[in-house]
C-alpha cells in the first residue's frame, strides 16, 4: 500500500528540482477573484460583517505580482475598513432601535 503510494506520488508528473530563475511568475485566476471578492461583498450586503472580514484576512494567502501589489492591497484595505465602519453602523442602529424601543414602553 505504501509502495503504491510512493509511486503514485513519483509519477505525478511534478518535476523533482526546478530552477526558481526559469519559473514564470503566475498571476491569480481573475475568475477566482471575482468569485472570492463577490462573497464578500454579498455577506457584507447580508450584515454578516464578522464574516466578510475574516474572508477579506484570509487573502494573504494570495499571491499577486509585484507590479499589483500596492494596488491590491491597499484594495482590501479599503474594502476591509468600509466593512469595519458598515458593522459599527450597524450596530448603532440597532442600539438606537432598542433605546427607541424602551422609551416608547
Amino acid at each position: 500500500m505504501i509502495v503504491a503510494q510512493a509511486i503514485a506520488f513519483a509519477d505525478n508528473g511534478i518535476p523533482r528540482q526546478v530552477d526558481p530563475s526559469k519559473v514564470q511568475e503566475q498571476s491569480p485566476n481573475p475568475s477566482s477573484l471575482i468569485q472570492f471578492y463577490q462573497g464578500i461583498f454579498r455577506l457584507v450586503s447580508l450584515g454578516n460583517f464578522s464574516s466578510a472580514l475574516s474572508q477579506l484576512n484570509s487573502t494573504g494567502i494570495i499571491h499577486v505580482p509585484p507590479q499589483i501589489q500596492f494596488i491590491y492591497t491597499r484594495f482590501n484595505s479599503l474594502l476591509g475598513n468600509a466593512a469595519s465602519q458598515l458593522q459599527k453602523v450597524n450596530s448603532s442602529i440597532n442600539q438606537a432601535t432598542l433605546l427607541f424601543a424602551r422609551r416608547k414602553s
